[in-house]
């Protein structure tokens, strides 16, 4: 019987099979260690379950045949009826379902624990190599939510939406809906990220203010993900540059006035749909303040930012690993291509690059869950460098693949195609580095890496120099040492005595950047034009030590001489403003904390002078009490001499001497739940007097100070004390005519008021029953 021969160019052989069907968690080494590293170890089951979701060859199918059938504009329905709507093809909200199951878009605000932002980083990057697209939806909604915190009402009703685990992709108004996803309109055709050139005008229907109503009118040439519920959009209103809140919907039911042009034709992310739009009258409200704009939107552009960083490092360690799969399938001249020396060393150093991207990525989570300074200076180098040099990782790794890699079937070129979106997406390569070298020479503290992470001796491996468990790397072969491989070496995270391994420092140059002046009570940074004082003791209510006037002055100082600030901002960290001074250092301590452990013996700062002086057996000395809180007055005036307008923002409570600091800006802005006064006027000193009756007048101080009421933040604002700024040009005389000639005598009576038999009880009940205790008892009379 005649055999048939096999026809040979129907054989397929030595072709890499598909790589799918694997845990895109579990199989990234560095991944998996990072999240320990950083913290999420809580998260690292969600994390892995995501991760084989991830790699199967399911999802991997979708996100094909959500970038070859993009989505479709459709401006009218059937009848003629404007709707401005974009279909995506099933396999795009199939993906953003999984996703916003895993709480990718919202983890570190559902759940804001230790770990969150390293966890959700973790995530994201494991689903950034199945499709990029739908990362656009995911990161503005988790950006945005700390943006619209800004606004507490706005934020009360949409963050329970924008943080849903439900995906609800029909188009219907968001309060029917369970649960939304937010967009964003920043940039106009005119201006790109030059924001403060928009043209786009916003007016109030109804007065104007935060969280009033808006109409806005104008355009935005990027407007990505266009079928988001709400979006963030930035429009001038009278005050300047400021933040909206815009709905797809209005609150009565109607499309709001938001029309599409057409979509963007792009080189890739083409399963995401990005816009033209055009606002006819649309309804907004207005998210924080007039003018503040960009202020508002900062903390959403860090996010964001970190998020391009995530999305690169995501396409590197795909790239990396079709490569190295490939590659160990594969031979060529004899053997497995993974075995030719040459090719090892090209596998090797995409696999460095990629480590070193996700150990940086995973970092700078870290520093978003800390609250970090490193993050500022840290995401905008890292979303500079991580972001450009993956454009040439992933032609790198197309090119192991050879012809193959060219193809459209073997996914490399739309991971090819995807890769330089995320240096442009939030501010290109010059942005960046113009925001870095502000950074750098404005740092807000030194940043020092925790000593806790750098691997102990028992940690390594027997050659000292790599923890245990890390995977050696392949050996230098002669092609390691390439022109470009060159430039990455600079910029690759490091583990030595001054860099924790799992806290990379970044070097852009070989000059390290001037260092801050050290301080302990409060936080100094330069954001834009604006110089921003943080009090940071919020363990301690941010009570005031001798510490705190001297620094605030030195702060102060420091933003008038600096031409590129053109305001200050004052604000407080934790739960209020200012509590006052610390309670523990000063009653409860008899006054130790007050003085300075480190001033010249027998000077009024000498703690035993100080004790000597209130001890109630002693004549007491007004002179040297003036000697020692006049300093504390003249730091506080600090704010009020500045060259630069001060705004102050109060949260919570601004009590006690809290309230010399929010009187001595020019602008007060309070929340309307805030406390603020004098509640130990009656057994604890004087305020700086003349500033209370300046700022509200006589009769009004009289009422506080004698009865030590706090007022709401509402009250404070129909008083007037939240909108008290006089003009430019009368501030100085008006100071000079009420306030200098009187507060050397405020501060000498506010001595005086503390050295009396009722203020001494106080103290000394506050040092045997602690200070809660002594104001409750004090209070108790009153029905206080």
């Amino acid at each position: 019987m005649a055999t048939i021969e096999k026809n040979p160019a129907r054989e397929v052989l030595n072709q890499a099979p598909p790589l799918e069907g694997y845990n895109v968690y579990e199989s990234n080494v560095p991944l998996v260690e990072a999240v320990r590293r950083e913290g999420a170890e809580a998260f690292e089951e969600r994390i892995r379950t995501l991760g084989a979701r991830a790699g199967t060859a399911e999802s991997l199918e979708r996100g094909r045949l959500a970038n070859e059938n993009p989505p479709t504009l459709r401006t009218h329905d059937r009848y003629g009826n404007r709707i401005d709507e974009v279909e995506f093809h099933p396999a795009w909200h199939e993906l953003l379902e999984l996703s916003v199951a895993a709480a990718v878009h919202a983890l570190p605000w559902r759940e804001p624990v230790p770990g969150a932002q390293a966890g959700r980083a973790a995530m994201m990057l494991a689903m950034s190599g199945v499709e990029s697209g739908t990362g656009c939806p995911l990161s503005m909604t988790y950006a945005g939510v700390p943006a619209l915190r800004v606004q507490p009402d706005l934020a009360a009703e949409w963050e329970p939406r924008l943080t849903s685990l439900e995906y609800d992709r029909r188009s219907i108004p968001a309060s029917e809906k369970r649960g939304a996803l937010m967009g964003m309109g920043m940039t106009e055709r005119q201006g790109g990220s030059d924001v403060r050139s928009n043209t786009t005008v916003a007016r109030p229907l109804n007065g104007g203010g935060p969280g009033s109503e808006y109409e806005i009118t104008g355009h935005k040439w990027f407007f990505s993900a266009p079928m988001c519920d709400v979006f963030l959009v930035l429009a001038q209103a009278d005050g300047g540059l400021s933040c909206f809140l815009l709905p797809r919907w209005t609150p009565d039911g109607e499309r709001n006035g938001l029309h599409l042009q057409r979509l963007k034709d792009k080189l890739g992310n083409r399963s995401n749909a990005s816009s033209e739009v055009e606002f006819d009258h649309a309804w907004a409200q207005l998210v924080g303040e007039e003018g503040r704009g960009v202020s508002t939107i900062i903390e959403m552009v860090n996010y964001t930012r970190l998020d391009c960083v995530l999305g690169s490092t995501g396409l590197m360690r795909t790239a990396a690993a079709q490569a190295a799969h490939h590659c160990a399938h594969r031979s060529a001249f004899g053997k497995p291509l993974i075995d030719q020396p040459l090719m090892r060393n090209v596998l090797a150093d995409l696999c460095v690059e990629s480590e070193a991207a996700t150990l940086t990525a995973m970092r700078l989570a870290r520093a978003c869950d800390e609250g970090d300074p490193f993050k500022r200076l840290g995401l905008a180098v890292s979303k500079y460098w991580i972001c450009k040099s993956a454009v040439w990782h992933v032609a790198e790794a197309l090119e192991c693949l050879g012809g193959n890699g060219y193809v459209e079937l073997s996914g490399m070129p739309r991971l090819y195609r995807e890769v330089p979106l995320n240096s442009i997406w939030e501010g290109s390569g010059n942005v960046n580095c113009l925001d870095g070298r502000v950074r750098a020479r404005h740092p807000r503290r030194p940043h020092r890496p925790r000593g806790d992470r750098v691997p102990r001796p028992a940690d390594r491996g027997v050659d000292g120099d790599r923890p245990a468990g890390v995977a050696a790397r392949a050996p230098r072969g002669p092609g390691r040492g390439r022109r470009v491989r060159g430039h990455a070496a600079a910029w690759r995270p490091r583990a030595s005595a001054g860099h924790a391994a799992g806290g990379p420092g970044l070097r852009a140059d070989h000059r390290a950047p001037p260092a801050a002046p050290v301080v302990s009570t409060l936080t100094y940074e330069v954001d834009g034009r604006i110089a921003r004082i943080t009090l940071d003791r919020p363990e301690r209510g941010n009570g005031i030590t001798l510490e705190m006037p001297r620094e605030l002055a030195e702060a102060v100082e420091r933003a008038d001489l600096d031409p590129g600030v053109h305001m200050i901002a004052l604000s407080g960290k934790g739960k209020g403003f200012c509590g006052g001074y610390d309670l523990v250092a000063s009653a409860e301590r008899s006054m130790e904390g007050v003085s300075d452990t480190g001033a010249p013996e027998g000077s009024p700062l000498d703690p035993l002078v100080q004790l000597r002086n209130h001890d109630p057996a002693r004549t007491w000395d007004p002179t040297i009490d003036y000697a020692m809180m006049s300093r504390n007055v003249r730091g506080f005036m600090s704010l009020f001499h500045a060259n630069k307008p001060v705004v102050c923002k109060v949260h919570g409570f601004c009590v006690a001497g809290g309230t010399d600091m929010a009187l001595c800006s020019d602008l007060l802005v309070i929340a309307e739940d805030a406390r603020i006064g004098y509640p130990p006027a009656r057994v604890w000193g004087v305020p700086t007097t003349a500033l209370w009756a300046y700022r509200i007048g006589p009769e009004r101080a009289k009422r506080l100070l004698f009865t030590g009421d706090l007022l709401t933040g509402r009250e404070a604002h129909e008083w007037g004390l939240a909108i008290e700024a006089p003009p430019a040009a009368e501030l100085d005389a008006r100071f000079e005519a009420r306030l200098h000639a009187t507060q050397v005598l405020g501060t000498v009576f506010d001595g005086v008021a503390r050295h009396t038999p009722e203020g001494y009880d106080f103290q000394q009940r506050a040092a045997e029953a602690g200070w809660r205790e002594a104001v409750r008892e004090r209070d108790e009379p009153f029905d206080g």
